[in-house]
């Protein structure tokens, strides 16, 4: 989809802008191949911060919902210096509310907030093993 479609998808959403980042849309992934996918801005306030966790999205094939995972960490952000989160972790939940089927459309502003406050998420590994952390909201990501 080219930018004039994604216009016809995104929400605009008046914000004071300091930071732009990527992530999908999901009613449009829905419609796309599993091997494309769409973005559209999200605008974080100044004082918003995240925990250093670069996620994708794909469809459960078995749930029909989406499945939300760790695709990268941001170097020396929290999640990084934690030493458990890994690219391929699934998002189950999020100070213990269970968040697996809903997507980055619906998350996104779940993990985000003020510097220095603190997060747990709750994650499941490739091999099927919950585990949970808490981290230190101090990066975006």
């Amino acid at each position: 989809l080219g930018v004039s479609n994604l216009n016809r998808v995104a929400q605009v959403v008046e914000m004071p802008v300091t930071k732009t980042i990527m992530v999908p849309v999901q009613s449009a992934v829905q419609q796309m191949p599993v091997q494309q996918q769409m973005y559209m801005p999200v605008n974080y306030n100044q004082e918003l911060r995240g925990v250093g966790i670069k996620f994708g999205e794909r469809i459960d094939p078995r749930s029909g919902g989406m499945r939300v995972y760790v695709k990268r960490l941001v170097k020396g952000g929290p999640a990084d210096l934690a030493q458990q989160i890994q690219p391929g972790d699934t998002l189950q939940l999020i100070n213990g509310e269970d968040v697996y089927g809903l997507g980055l459309d619906l998350l996104r502003e779940r993990i985000p907030g003020p510097a220095g406050t603190r997060v747990r998420l709750g994650f499941r590994t490739m091999d099927n093993r919950f585990y949970e952390v808490e981290l230190q909201r101090s990066a975006y990501g």
